[in-house]
């Protein structure tokens, strides 16, 4: 799984251009340097993620940034425990929207202190 940050602007002949970078700062380097958009232009930056083929390796690994263990995990994020395993282990899959839900809850907890 991996966090892109994206951003989309217009040009001068209305032409709709989309960057896409790993770090926020990285992005704001390629738009106001290389693209030479000035930086009071109003430019729209968001988040996405980037999720991996395999969701039951995904689900573990959002798990182990937690650091928190599958009964912890189920009761912080509100999911059944039953349906966290089923997931981690590969017997059920966890959809791509889950994925990218729970990992952007994970990143907020972390970035906030929270875990």
């Amino acid at each position: 799984m991996k966090l892109l940050y994206t951003a989309k602007f217009k040009q001068n002949r209305g032409t709709t251009v989309e960057l896409t970078a790993d770090s926020k700062e990285e992005l704001l380097e390629k738009l106001h340097e290389t693209m030479g958009i000035p930086r009071s232009q109003k430019v729209i930056l968001n988040r996405q993620v980037e999720v991996g083929e395999d969701p039951a390796r995904d689900v573990l690994e959002i798990r182990r940034m937690t650091e928190l263990n599958q009964k912890e995990f189920a009761e912080r994020y509100e999911l059944n425990e039953r349906t966290l395993r089923t997931w981690e282990r590969g017997e059920r899959d966890c959809s791509r929207h889950v994925r990218q839900l729970l990992y952007f809850r994970v990143l907020q907890d972390l970035e906030d202190g929270l875990l």
